[in-house]
């Protein structure tokens, strides 16, 4: 482990111009070597895009890859870099922060799976104060390391399990990053639906305003022409876990290569055997 921990320090130090060539390769490889988690995201696209034709799913997955590659250097930059140095060699635009620094309430902050989800996280940490909320890795070592890293700019992290944490640091007025699109079990969650097709979403954002009087706000975020694009808004009504994956499927809309597609979303309601 120490040597993957090495190797990702190594990979965060080359130029961004041989970083984004070796991504672009490491992605044609995921496309080649066909494994399981790509497997994941061409199930995925199959059943959220039916009305795209092959070529069009192809083309996508293959873009997806792309990005794929490309993650790896974006997290190394996320969890290694100095802030000078992202805010010097990363070309990003921030648009709504004011919205997020004149809160007087504590804030949930909404948002998605992307593939530079991690970069998100670091440069919107690096302009105000942050609690990230997320799932501990099963490795005690990787746990360490995306602990670590997280931590070069978000004020603290705490675990998805840790809702009472969650509802005390709302109450303290703390802002909250807080992703809600992925299958995390039946328990907690109600049924909704994910571009048409029915999924698991934890059911928790409605109850926590409820309890905390927080505001909600969506981050949205998007590549284009190697500038990271974050943009806030606010949602100040309709706090149902439908009316906000129905936002975030809005976003992904505008830019589906950028999303995760390799996790499973649809296996507590299609069941595992649909990623057989």
């Amino acid at each position: 482990m120490i040597i993957v921990i090495q190797i990702l320090r190594i990979l965060s130090w080359l130029p961004r111009s041989l970083q984004r060539f070796l991504g672009s390769l490491i992605g044609k490889l995921v496309v080649l070597s066909n494994g399981k988690r790509f497997r994941f995201a061409r199930k995925n696209i199959d059943i959220c895009f039916p009305k795209k034709d092959q070529i069009s799913k192809n083309k996508l997955v293959e873009k997806n890859a792309y990005f794929v590659g490309q993650s790896f250097f974006e997290t190394a930059i996320a969890w290694f870099w100095s802030n000078e140095r992202i805010k010097g060699q990363i070309p990003h635009s921030l648009a709504g922060l004011n919205i997020l620094k004149e809160s007087q309430k504590g804030g949930l902050i909404i948002f998605k799976h992307s593939l530079h989800l991690e970069l998100d996280a670091r440069i919107l940490g690096m302009y105000l104060p942050l609690i990230g909320m997320g799932r501990n890795h099963n490795n005690a070592s990787i746990n360490n390391l995306q602990d670590s890293g997280r931590k070069k700019s978000l004020k603290g992290t705490i675990d998805r399990k840790e809702v009472r944490k969650l509802v005390k640091l709302l109450k303290q007025n703390e802002r909250v990053l807080y992703a809600i699109d992925q299958d995390y079990g039946k328990d907690n969650a109600d049924l909704s639906h994910f571009f048409g097709v029915e999924c698991y979403t934890i059911n928790t954002i409605e109850r926590l305003q409820q309890m905390t009087g927080c505001n909600v706000f969506f981050l949205d975020s998007w590549m284009e022409d190697h500038v990271l694009h974050l943009e806030i808004t606010e949602i100040k009504e309709n706090f149902s876990e439908k009316a906000v994956m129905k936002l975030i499927e809005n976003s992904i809309q505008k830019h589906p290569a950028e999303y995760l597609w390799q996790h499973r979303r649809f296996k507590s309601s299609l069941g595992k055997h649909f990623y057989e």
